[in-house]
């Protein structure tokens, strides 16, 4: 086949099939260009963060450069210059960051294949494995997920890296090994994950690099890294491992890890290890088939022995079989011990916030470890077309697979509604959902989940008050009011929760409630202007004229830009009072700046002591 064609020809073929291979992975993510931002974390990266929505600044550089920034649990400087590009040239076009996602999906798969065709020669299994690794469901959340850079980003760098040091074990010198540390650092600062590139580095030199090789004879090999000769490879990570140390310690030390790391008290080792085990299990299930995937699993409070034990034995017989078959298959061993090695650093045994029992992004790396079991095995078992014929089987099954799961991301509330047919008890979904559907104005679908929420959660105090506003917008005042109690019982500093409650009292004309209400908001947050302004119409209501004149002013104090509006309203206060000059002078004023309602001007009541004055 290709191993006897002609270089031209094999490049041909070669370019040829890549090619169609990047086509059909534009295929099944054609269609996140109109996709939207998810709730899950974007806000926190781009759409809410100042330093990221604004583009490129001098602040934002230095704020992602900074070890010490508390915007996020770990130090990601060039994830989040990647997002700042992203809004300094398409703004918060959700759908162009999308399409940069699905552009470096398609440069790795380009430099997947790259690295197993220079390093083990073998074409067919290395388009395999980029083909797996482009068209599997698993790597769907990277890739369909704007906060998913991080991973294709390190990735990018990860494979980089592997390139480089192909280049350097070649022909060893000081200025490639300085490009595979460039790579590795950047990698690193991409998303610490890459940790685990240092085993991985190891565990090539096995194979297929064989530079730990004492024998090879009819395909064997004999291990001896401990051997004076081999002491070489091992040495030349020590760099590697400095740097690693050193990006460990700051991101370790940094406030926001700290602050969301989950203390052992409320999720014990024991229970750690054991999900980790389990968890291990369920990825080498999904890898083979992909189905009833979920944006969230939700971490259960126990695992019985019936899950645990089994999933040791599984992980234990096969890593004995991976030990056991080293000499006539260091595939297995390699291609094994990546995928566990890998995904150490997500296993959970050291975890921080909302920590999943397990997730698909967590696979976008350590499945290459898999996709190596699968296409070495596959051709021990299989030959010639029986072998290509499977492959390309597999392939379409995932090719077909993947556009369904790309889909559910299409927006938050499609993306909840999946996890919550996948498993209906996922609580952290059910929230989501909630609070997706309410910001989408689906108050009335979202209802039905808050109930929910707030019967297992009854100490939620956001759930509380959101469903307040809505019971109180279907008129539903008695269960509106309990509500709107509950939150600020429970969350006596809410600015919102009191803000809403203010509202509340102040549509019920309970005047004395509503000022309470404004007040609490005022004494939480003085530069809340909207409270000032409620707080004034109800002084308004009451006559009380000069206290809403100051509060309207104190309000165009804290307000950027012309106030118009406020100003405005001041003028009627003005009116309202008899100050006849006062107000036709602010009158002027918003009119001269651009007050664009002037039919009001003639129309409402509160300027109708001033119409008929001389000057109006």
């Amino acid at each position: 086949m290709m191993e006897n064609a002609s270089p031209g020809k094999r490049m041909f073929v070669l370019t040829l099939e890549l090619s169609l291979l990047l086509f059909l992975t534009v295929l099944v993510y054609q269609q996140v260009g109109g996709f939207d931002f998810i709730s899950m974390d974007d806000p926190v990266y781009v759409t809410e963060n100042p330093y990221v929505n604004r583009g490129f600044t001098v602040e934002g550089i230095r704020w992602a450069l900074d070890f010490g920034h508390d915007s996020g649990p770990y130090w990601m400087p060039v994830t989040m210059i990647s997002h700042m590009a992203d809004s300094a040239f398409f703004g918060l076009d959700a759908g162009r960051h999308h399409v940069h996602n699905v552009v470096l999906h398609l440069l790795n798969i380009v430099l997947l294949f790259v690295f197993f065709y220079k390093a083990t020669g073998d074409y067919g299994k290395s388009l395999f494995i980029s083909a797996l690794f482009a068209l599997h469901p698993l790597n769907v959340e990277s890739v369909a997920w704007v906060t998913g850079r991080k991973n294709l980003l390190s990735t990018f760098f990860l494979l980089l890296t592997l390139l480089a040091y192909l280049a350097y074990v070649k022909r060893k010198n000081l200025s490639r090994y300085l490009v595979v540390l460039v790579f590795y650092i950047l990698g690193l600062a991409s998303k610490a994950s890459v940790i685990p590139l240092i085993f991985s580095l190891l565990l090539l030199d096995i194979w297929p690099l064989y530079r730990f090789l004492l024998e090879k004879d009819d395909g064997t090999v004999r291990l001896s890294v401990f051997n004076r000769r081999n002491i070489a490879p091992v040495l030349e990570k020590i760099p590697l491992l400095l740097v690693t140390g050193l990006v460990l310690y700051l991101n370790f030390s940094r406030a926001a890890f700290v602050h969301e790391a989950t203390p052992m008290d409320r999720v014990g080792m024991d229970l750690r290890v054991a999900n980790a085990l389990v968890a291990y299990v369920v990825y080498m299930f999904q890898a083979v088939w992909p189905l009833n995937l979920s944006v969230h699993y939700p971490y259960l409070e126990s695992l019985s022995l019936w899950k645990t034990v089994p999933a040791l034995l599984i992980l234990s017989g096969v890593s004995v079989a991976a030990l056991f078959n080293f000499k006539r298959r260091p595939w297995f061993f390699v291609g094994w011990f990546f995928f566990i090695g890998n995904l150490v650093m997500v296993s959970g045994v050291i975890q921080g916030g909302l920590w999943p029992a397990h997730a698909d992004r967590f696979m976008y790396v350590p499945a290459i470890g898999l996709f190596i079991l699968i296409a070495w095995l596959g051709s021990e078992k299989l030959k010639g077309s029986a072998a290509w014929g499977a492959a390309i089987v597999f392939c379409l099954f995932l090719a077909g697979l993947s556009p369904v799961r790309v889909a559910d991301w299409k927006d938050s509330v499609t993306l909840y509604r999946k996890a919550l047919d996948v498993n209906p008890d996922d609580m952290v979904s059910t929230v989501n959902l909630a609070f997706a559907l309410d910001k989408a104005g689906q108050a009335k679908e979202a209802l039905p989940y808050y109930e929910k929420i707030a019967e297992r959660y009854p100490a939620y105090a956001e759930v509380h008050a959101n469903m307040a506003v809505i019971l109180a917008e279907q008129g539903r005042t008695d269960r509106a009011r309990h509500h709107f109690e509950q939150a600020v019982e429970r969350a006596p500093k809410s600015v919102a929760a009191w803000f809403n409650k203010g509202l509340f009292h102040q549509r019920l004309k309970e005047a004395e409630n509503a000022s309470v209400c404004f007040a609490k908001v005022l004494e939480l947050k003085p530069d809340h202007t909207e409270a000032l302004q409620s707080l004034a119409a109800i002084h308004i209501e009451n006559r009380h004229y000069d206290r809403a004149a100051a509060l309207y002013k104190e309000a165009l104090g804290h307000m950027p830009g012309a106030g118009l509006s406020i100003r405005y309203n001041l003028a009627c206060v003005y009116a309202m009072n008899h100050e006849t000059g006062q107000a036709l002078d602010t009158l002027q004023g918003i009119v001269a700046d651009g007050f664009a309602r002037l039919d009001l001007l003639l129309t409402d009541q509160p300027l109708a002591p001033i119409r008929r004055t001389e000057g109006f």
